[in-house]
């Protein structure tokens, strides 16, 4: 490595103001240790969370109720919205689909839509089958407050996510087992606590890989940036030098895509 890339770790207070300061390092060890020490303290509350979640089932704690979200606390993304439930409110059936919805037998159905007892009968536009109102207390309306025939009136119910504050103080001692239950209850939810110890660990790992990634990342090219800042000189000789301006492919080249400062020597 170049002198100014060598260094030996940690030092102790009475070399340190023997060593050469280069904060891209600085910065990139102490990034270094808030990722592990992120990862060794949810790994801990993983494994403090899952021995309590198989103590406590999920049968065994009581529920607990949640505010009503307010409108800003609502998620008005597609992906969030689910349907529910989808019922048929009004529509035009076949005697057999209005003999099953109604309970009854079909030749009875045929006789009282026959004798104008389950009130008008229409043909179903594409199918060309005798279709009749349903529900029954929809055969005494107008038609013009009936669908046409063929069409349904149907009722969607879509639940949105939402986030709602919970009220829970974790300093709060007097309270410690309620609010530990109250904790554990919202952690059944999400699924088994063996699998999602598994989940969890898994996008640990994912993250923490990430992060060290993103911060190595940053240490190049902070790095780059801090020689050139102390030996310009450096850029500015050889033939490279004579031109005004480096774009990021030639940089790229330069330092073999920022796997060796020792290129721009």
């Amino acid at each position: 490595l170049h002198p100014l890339l060598h260094f030996d770790g940690v030092v102790s207070d009475e070399k340190k103001s023997l060593q050469p300061k280069f904060d891209p390092y600085l910065i990139y060890r102490r990034n270094q240790k808030n990722i592990e020490d992120f990862a060794d303290l949810s790994g801990l509350s993983y494994g403090l969370t899952q021995q309590l979640l198989f103590k406590h089932p999920k049968d065994q704690l009581p529920k607990i109720s949640l505010p009503k979200p307010q409108k800003e606390e609502l998620s008005f993304s597609m992906a969030d919205q689910e349907s529910a439930s989808v019922e048929l409110k009004c529509g035009w059936l076949s005697f057999s689909e209005y003999a099953e919805k109604c309970n009854l037998a079909l030749e009875l159905v045929e006789i009282e839509a026959g004798e104008g007892k389950l009130g008008p009968v229409f043909e179903h536009p594409k199918t060309g089958k005798d279709v009749i109102i349903w529900p029954p207390e929809m055969q005494l309306k107008p038609l013009s407050a009936l669908p046409e025939p063929g069409k349904y009136i149907m009722v969607a119910t879509i639940e949105t996510k939402a986030e709602a504050p919970l009220t829970l103080d974790p300093a709060d001692i007097d309270g410690f087992e309620q609010i530990q239950k109250s904790y554990l209850f919202l952690a059944h939810s999400i699924g088994k606590p063996d699998e999602v110890a598994i989940r969890a660990e898994e996008m640990l790992n994912q993250s923490c890989f990430l992060l060290q990634w993103a911060i190595f990342e940053v240490f190049l090219r902070s790095t780059i940036q801090e020689l050139i800042k102390r030996h310009p000189s450096k850029i500015a000789s050889g033939n490279r030098g004579k031109k005004s301006t480096l774009n990021y492919e030639e940089i790229l080249e330069m330092t073999s895509k920022f796997s060796s400062v020792e290129n721009l020597r």
